[in-house]
């Protein structure tokens, strides 16, 4: 949206962490190497897009998939949400300007060193 310089996203978020006490040896449980939990019951991590446009608009966006919980104590979550995040843009050269936006992801409460926030 180039008159209110908003960049509108829509993809998802790949996370991925270990919780030691969500740990089990599969062979005492018949197998089971995974299980798929509500993401309300388990630790989230608090990711946020930080040039975000609105935050209310992010937390409602970002829909609340299941989390997959693996024998080794792995985590997995990928909810898909819409990003609205702020993007100045200069439109003098219009229709031959190019525009690139950022979206600048991080932990609202926890810094580099104890969280390592990787693109792929």
């Amino acid at each position: 949206d180039l008159k209110s310089q908003i960049l509108t996203t829509e993809g998802w978020m790949q996370f991925e962490w270990h919780d030691e006490n969500l740990m089990w040896n599969k062979k005492d449980f018949g197998g089971i190497d995974a299980l798929r939990v509500s993401s309300e019951e388990v630790f989230l991590p608090d990711i946020m897009l930080y040039n975000m446009e609105d935050y209310l608009s992010m937390k409602a966006n970002l829909i609340k998939t299941n989390v997959i919980v693996y024998s080794n104590g792995l985590m997995l979550w990928v909810p898909p949400g819409t990003y609205k995040s702020v993007c100045r843009v200069d439109v003098r050269n219009w229709p031959f300007d190019e525009h690139m936006c950022f979206l600048k992801f991080g932990s609202w409460t926890y810094d580099g060193y104890v969280l390592d926030i990787r693109p792929s």
